[in-house]
């Protein structure tokens, strides 16, 4: 039994799956470095001018 084949289509699995998967995290680490913090209590509140 020759592994060579197998080791191919190992790498080729590996790269199917690596190739969705890697952008969708590097969307998670963007959101969690650059996203802007949670606005709170007051920023809700609503404006009343005038």
């Amino acid at each position: 039994m020759n592994p060579d084949p197998y080791f191919f289509i190992v790498i080729f699995a590996a790269v199917a799956l690596a190739f969705p998967v890697m952008p969708l995290g590097l969307a998670w680490l963007w959101r969690r470095f650059f996203q802007p913090p949670k606005p709170g209590a007051e920023k809700n509140a609503t404006y009343e001018c005038g």
